[in-house]
């Protein structure tokens, strides 16, 4: 069974004669197969200059002197690289006449010799690209065992195929990240409604080798009410001086005023002092004029809650006029303010805060937003806020890194030979299932195997003039330690 096409067999014949020249077979590579000098014979045959074989230490080209031999060599791409020796010898014979004449008799018997040749690493290759774009990585380079390629049982290169060393890049940038919010602060007034803020810092991590800095505001505000604040009563104006209370002699006329400039509210103190003034008057004797009898009680408040009026009556009576006297001034009716406690609120929502983080770094997510009910609060009975307090979306971070992942093997293929032992056979596979993407990782591992064959009697194989035929075949070691090169 032939091997693989980039292997090249050689053909060498020569012709053994009795001349003296020395030299080596160049094809046969025998400056990087030292093992070719363990055999004498074959040494002085193929590698007689480098295994100082000449004698007296001659050396020439493979040039043949005599007429009785003749060397050919030519390139083939049979399963093996074999040495025909071809061997005369002479034998004379003597009559015994009275003449001597001596003959020549010429046989040839071929000898086949498998000279093994070893393995040797050719150049490297450049060096590719470095694996990262930033910070540290590796790059590497190649090289391929075809300086020779081992042949016929030679021992494979030693060493590795790959070269690897680290590579710089340079630092990668750092994008800056906020830091944990402080904690809110004291609201900006003791009552009412105000506002609390609370702090951040762009320094988890803080953006170096130009990394781009924090994206939004270092602060954060929200409304804060600390409730209504007490509210306390102020007087009004007085009135005007109403009418005496007399129509004659001596009598007393007033004025009012009213606690609501404003009225007290939310546990404010109410006005101090009255909220009548009065003062006497001094009329002539004059007939009997009407007067008011006392009001009567107040009616109910025209509202259930909040400032509402009420009502109260009186009659002229006390006394009635008479004898021609003045009716009674002013109205028979008096209104007054009515505070029915206050009035139930119902709660309204305040702003939306801003959309916080989304809940995944890379792919789809979501992330929210609140609000408060204080924009009023509920108070006084009143209803809470119609709704949530919290509003979710999705959000979109980008692809989420994929890592490569190995396709199934191959079938392993043919053997590297047909007997004996070393056979090997490979089988591949694909960092394709998936294929690394968004800057996953590359698959780990080999991409190829090489096995074992079974090992094949080689018996029958060598010619029946070797002389070791009944020996087991020898071949590649049975631990391959580097791919076969291609």
């Amino acid at each position: 069974m032939m091997r693989k096409a980039s292997f090249i067999l050689l053909l060498i014949q020569i012709g053994i004669t009795g001349g003296d020249q020395c030299t080596d077979l160049d094809a046969v590579g025998c400056a990087n197969n030292p093992n070719l000098c363990a055999d004498p014979i074959l040494a002085k045959e193929v590698c007689a200059k480098s295994c100082n074989l000449c004698p007296g230490g001659q050396t020439s080209t493979i040039a043949p002197s005599t007429t009785t031999s003749r060397t050919t060599a030519t390139t083939k791409l049979p399963s093996t690289t074999k040495l025909h020796t071809t061997s005369t010898t002479t034998s004379s014979s003597t009559t015994a006449a009275t003449t001597s004449k001596a003959s020549t008799t010429t046989t040839t018997q071929p000898t086949t010799r498998v000279i093994p040749v070893d393995g040797a690493w050719g150049r490297w290759g450049s060096w590719d690209a470095c694996s990262v774009s930033c910070g540290k990585g590796n790059n590497s380079r190649s090289r391929k065992c075809n300086s020779p390629a081992p042949m016929h049982g030679g021992i494979d290169c030693s060493g590795s195929s790959t070269g690897h060393r680290e590579c710089h890049m340079g630092s990668c940038p750092v994008d800056g990240a906020w830091g944990q919010w402080n904690s809110w602060d004291a609201c900006s007034v003791s009552c009412g409604k105000g506002q609390n803020s609370r702090s951040r810092k762009c320094s988890s991590p803080a953006p170096i080798h130009g990394g781009s800095d924090c994206s939004g505001s270092s602060t954060g505000h929200k409304e804060c009410n600390m409730g209504n604040c007490p509210v306390d009563g102020a007087w009004g104006h007085w009135s005007s001086w109403d009418s005496c209370s007399v129509s004659c002699g001596i009598g007393q006329n007033g004025r009012s005023r009213k606690c609501d400039s404003p009225a007290p509210m939310y546990g404010g103190t109410d006005c101090f002092g009255s909220a009548s003034g009065h003062r006497e008057c001094n009329l002539r004797n004059c007939p009997v004029d009407g007067a008011w009898e006392p009001w009567s009680s107040w009616e109910a408040c025209s509202v259930s809650c909040g400032k509402g009026q009420t009502a109260r009556h009186r009659n002229c009576n006390s006394p009635s006029p008479f004898y021609g006297g003045k009716d009674c001034s002013g109205s028979s009716i008096g209104h007054g303010e009515c505070d029915m406690g206050s009035c139930p609120v119902d709660g309204a929502w305040g702003h939306w805060s801003s959309w916080d983080a989304c809940s995944v770094s890379c792919g789809r997510g979501q992330n929210g937003r609140s609000r408060k009910c204080d924009s009023p609060a509920p108070a006084y009975g009143g209803s809470n806020c119609l709704g949530s307090s919290r509003a979710h979306r999705e959000c979109n971070m980008g692809s989420c890194p994929v890592d490569g992942g190995w396709s199934e093997w191959t079938l392993f293929g043919a053997c590297s030979r047909s007997c004996g032992q070393g056979a090997v056979r490979e089988r591949y596979r694909q960092c394709n299932n998936p294929v690394s993407a968004f800057g996953g990782a590359d698959c780990s591992g080999e991409h190829f195997q090489i096995d074992i064959c079974p090992v094949q009697d080689c018996l029958g194989k060598y010619p029946l003039s070797f002389p070791d035929r009944h020996k087991p075949c020898t071949g590649l070691p049975r631990q391959v330690s580097a791919a076969i090169s291609r």
